[in-house]
């Protein structure tokens, strides 16, 4: 009989062997304690875009009332149910920065639905991790800034310019089997694995995807909510993460999904110019 020390450590010894990946997942050279620790580091660094173009968005419109398509604020509502938050919610002043540190910590927050920003959501978990980015494909007229490729602020209620240059992104969906022509814009969901690894570990990347997994199904809802068509496709080009300019060794792209709706009216050439 080895007696119960004995047996405790090998219950123990065998616990922390199940945790490891599957040896195909795992790394080809193990890592130190210390190596890993300045990996985790490097992974939770911030991405911020201090001299990007920004505008705020407008607020969202009441699904219930019915006014005139505008897709801006369409768009911008859809957003803001997205990230989980009620419309008055939005754009509260709370500083971007401020709030993502906070949310870095894998919390909801003092209460349920409430997560490190202050910020009050329905879905406690989606939002409260803070590993869900969402960001937007349209032309420059939809939010009047430069460029097609554009990141969503939740906590500011806002979008960034991500870059300056006109992308063919229609064509990207076209490529994919959705109809670009059709389609006013699309959401890119993103899961942000690096933001987890300090508190999740190995499994950061499953729990991101599964939040991630939650924002697109808010985006289901919002947009049937308010009379948006959505269309999601399971392939996208390989050079997408390259174009929304995310890191591959810490975020993934995990949804795109093209965002039509019947009343809405293309702009004209001369009302994209001015």
């Amino acid at each position: 009989d080895p007696g119960p020390a004995a047996t405790a450590r090998s219950v123990d010894a065998y616990e922390w062997q199940q945790a490891l990946p599957p040896r195909e997942l795992a790394a080809t050279v193990r890592m130190t304690a210390p190596r890993r620790r300045q990996l985790r580091k490097a992974l939770d660094r911030r991405t911020v875009l201090p001299t990007s173009p920004a505008r705020a968005l407008p607020a969202a419109p009441d699904p219930h009332e019915n006014v005139r398509a505008n897709p801006l604020a369409d768009i911008a509502g859809l957003l803001v149910r997205t990230a989980g938050l009620d419309g008055a919610e939005a754009g509260r002043s709370v500083g971007t920065s401020e709030a993502r540190r906070a949310g870095v910590t894998g919390g909801t927050g003092p209460s349920a639905g409430v997560d490190a920003a202050g910020i009050e959501r329905r879905l406690p978990s989606q939002g409260g991790l803070a590993c869900v980015e969402l960001y937007v494909l349209a032309e420059p007229s939809l939010f009047g800034l430069p460029g097609s490729v554009f990141t969503y602020d939740d906590v500011g209620h806002r979008v960034f310019s991500v870059r300056a240059d006109i992308l063919p992104w229609r064509a990207a969906l076209a490529r994919a089997g959705l109809d670009g022509e059709e389609t006013e814009a699309a959401v890119v969901v993103v899961a942000d694995i690096g933001r987890l690894h300090t508190v999740c570990g190995d499994s950061a990347w499953r729990t991101a995807h599964l939040e991630a997994g939650v924002a697109a199904m808010q985006l289901i809802v919002a947009a049937r909510g308010s009379g948006i068509h959505v269309t999601f496709t399971a392939d996208w080009d390989s050079d997408l993460p390259e174009w929304l300019e995310i890191d591959p060794e810490r975020e993934a792209v995990t949804a795109v999904a093209a965002l039509s709706r019947d009343s809405w009216a293309r702009p004209t050439a001369q009302e994209t110019l001015r």
